[in-house]
Order: structure tokens, then sequence, then C-alpha cells
């Protein structure tokens, strides 16, 4: 059979293989899916009946050839992508996740499409795919930033020869911070093998990225403190650590595994202890530990700002969440420190005078004709009256100095003050 599924390492990677031959001469070649790999087979056999010479047949099997021709002669999307690696995102702490994310992307939108026929209905095909995976619009968001970036590329260098289309993205909400809690922490130290344990280790105690710290050279790295040029933000800046963390830091940099690495480890772990389907639980989850735990522990939201590289509090207010029990704390906490401080606390009674007590506050009944009454000592009584309400319910103190009642006018009272 001239078309069989494709396979890698024994496992089969969605594609088709291609194979046809005839007159002893073979050709080969990939497909993305059946349809195209019927198409690819009668391409093939075509030039092979045009007596194409092929010296010896090529164990490496050949490039999908674009079986409809394009709309312009633009570059691919396979081949422009291997022309941005090198040059595109180089020298970033994001470059290894960038192209890991366009080589993703160049699977989905399909190698052998033409650069330019890339549009806004392929975008939005694009966004569907993403979002048929279960990634969190958050994260198709990082994806469409990626293309863009890349389609800006290719526009420069004449790659791609039209504008480029305008990107719908997706509306993200704040959602569920997840952070790791001590039990889940020891079953992944547990899990994760060797040295991919010891950056997760270092991450939680340090809310560096992924980026920033498999990005790490040794002299980044010194006693108390590790220097980050470049960041997420653009924004250089140093992180304090502990001399256990730079016990375990400073050798970690010179082995320090890959992202891919990273990646596969950590997925293999989740898998372990159940959590496959838990889509918050991800390696950035490390750093949302740091900044919880951070806050629990009493961290200044504007010292962690600066810890954790946010150009804006607000970011860190996202990231930093607290329970019931650290706002309680925070409160009495703040009780406490001013305790002793401030002047006697006050009392409030009602229907009676305090013989030595301050200025007080009456509580006003309900329907009560009078709007304020304030006691101001226990020979000085003020009462304004604006309405006349004889179901007031009001008792007043017995004194010298309110002998006298309102006689009410069209049931309106006068105003009356007395000492």
């Amino acid at each position: 059979m001239p078309i069989y599924p494709d396979q890698r390492d024994g496992r089969p990677t969605g594609r088709y293989r291609v194979e046809v031959q005839l007159n002893g001469q073979r050709l080969r070649g990939r497909a993305d899916n059946m349809m195209e790999a019927k198409r690819l087979e009668v391409t093939l056999l075509d030039r092979l009946a045009g007596r194409e010479v092929i010296s010896s047949p090529s164990p490496m099997p050949l490039a999908l050839m674009p079986i409809t021709p394009p709309k312009s002669a633009c570059l691919t999307f396979g081949v422009a992508a291997k022309r941005a690696k090198g040059i595109l995102w180089v020298g970033q702490a994001t470059e290894a996740e960038s192209l890991l994310k366009l080589r993703r992307l160049t699977e989905l939108i399909g190698p052998s499409l033409p650069l330019d026929d890339f549009d806004a209905n392929a975008a939005d095909d694009l966004v569907a795919a993403l979002t048929a995976t279960g990634i969190t619009p958050g994260t198709i968001n990082r994806y469409l930033s990626c293309v863009s970036a890349f389609l800006r590329f290719c526009y420069k260098r004449k790659f791609r020869t039209v504008p480029l289309p305008e990107l719908e993205w997706r509306d993200e909400d704040e959602g569920r911070i997840r952070w790791l809690s001590y039990e889940e922490e020891a079953r992944l130290m547990e899990l994760l093998p060797s040295p991919v344990s010891t950056v997760v280790y270092v991450a939680i105690r340090t809310g560096m990225r992924a980026s920033e710290l498999l990005n790490l050279k040794p002299d980044q790295v010194q006693p108390r403190w590790v220097h980050l040029w470049k960041t997420k933000n653009g924004s250089p800046r140093s992180v304090p650590i502990s001399d256990d963390i730079y016990e375990v830091l400073a050798p970690l940099v010179r082995v320090m595994p890959t992202y891919p690495q990273l990646r596969w480890s950590w997925e293999k772990a989740k898998d372990a202890m159940g959590l496959r389907h838990d889509k918050t639980f991800v390696f950035h989850a490390c750093r949302h530990t740091f900044a919880t735990r951070a806050v629990q522990a009493g961290v200044n939201i504007r010292v962690l700002q600066k810890l954790m590289g946010h150009k804006t509090i607000q970011t860190t207010l996202r990231y930093a969440h607290v329970d019931d029990k650290t706002l309680a704390d925070a409160a009495l906490s703040a009780l406490a420190f001013h305790e002793g401080k401030t002047g006697p606390k006050p009392v409030v009674f009602v229907g009676g005078l305090a013989p030595n007590a301050g200025p007080v506050v009456l509580k006003k009944p309900q329907n009560s004709a009078i709007s304020q009454v304030t006691v101001r000592g226990p020979r000085a009584l003020q009462i304004r009256l604006r309405r006349f309400d004889s179901g007031s319910g009001l008792q007043l103190p017995q004194s010298p100095h309110n002998k006298h009642d309102v006689t009410p006018e069209h049931g309106v009272a006068r105003q009356h003050w007395w000492r």
C-alpha cells in the first residue's frame, strides 16, 4: 500500500507517509491528512511517469509539495519558520518557548500553506483549533502573539507580500490562581527526576519564571543574589536568595535541563499525581506558590511586587491571593499594634445619662420625631425637633432643663433648643 500512517519512535504522528514506485524509481513524501495523501500520490506518480531521472532512492522523505498552486510566490509557513529560527526572538529569555509555540502553530496551520493565504478566516480556524485542545483564553492569546510576531517578521523580509490580518484576541478573566500545597510539593519532589526537581525547588522559593531559570548563566548566580538581565517584561531585576538556595542553584546552572525536558518531566509527574485534567497545574504554578506564601507570611505587597518583577501593582494583587484566615490575622495584628496608644473605648447609653461620661450619641428609635440627641454631660441636653410625632417612643432623661413640651402647630413642631 503506497499510503500508510506516519510514525516516530513507534508512535503515530497523525500524518501519512506516501511512497510510490515506477520502473525502478521511487518517490516518497508526507501529508497532513488522507485527502492530501491521495492527491500527493497522484502527483508523485505523474512525476515518475514524466521520466524524471532520480539517481538513487533517497532514504530521507521528500518535503511535502503544495498540491494546489499558491496564490502568490511567497514562502510557505514551514519554510519561513525554518528561516526565522536563529533570528526571531534570538537572545530573548522566551526564545525556546516561542520557537516551540511556532512549531506547534506550523503543524496546526499546515507547513505547506503560503504565508499570503493566512487571512482573518485562517486565523479564526486557528483559534478554533487551539480552543478545541482545551487551553485557556490567556494561552490562546500567547499563541496569537507568537503568530503575530512571526507574520511581522515575514512581512518585513518580503516572505509575505500582503498586509497582516487583524487578529481577534480572546477575553481573559482572572480565573483561578493555582498554587501548590505542601503535600503536592513533596509529592512532586518524589516523582520528578534530577535536575528537574531542583528547578522546581528553586522556582517555588524564588518566584523566578521558567524562562529566567533555564537561561541562567554561572556569572548571574552570586551568594545572596541572582541577577536577571533578560526578563519577560524587559526590565532587569535581582532576586535575593538564601544560602541554601545558592548551594543547589550554583551547580544546577551547569546541568540545567531544556524547556522540553522540563515540560515532559512535569507532565509525567502530573499524570502520576492524578492531575491530568487539571489545566491549571502547570510549572507556572510554582511562581503562584511563591507569591501566595509570601503574602501569607506577611510580606508587604509593594516589596512582593519588586521580588516578582511586576511593573504594576495590579498584577501582583492578582497573583497574591489570600484566604480568610490571613485577612483575619492581619486585622487582629493591626489592632494589637495600636492597643493602648489611643483614647478610652466609648460607651453608648440608651435611655439614660452616664454621670461622668464624655459625649455620647443615643440611638434613634424607629419613627422618632427627634433627628439628633447629643448628650454633652449630666446637666446639658440638646434636642432638635423637626417633625412632631407623639408615637416616637423616645424616653428623655428627667432633667430640670427639659420640663417644657413642644406644642404642635399644623403637625409641625417649632424648633426649640433647651439648655
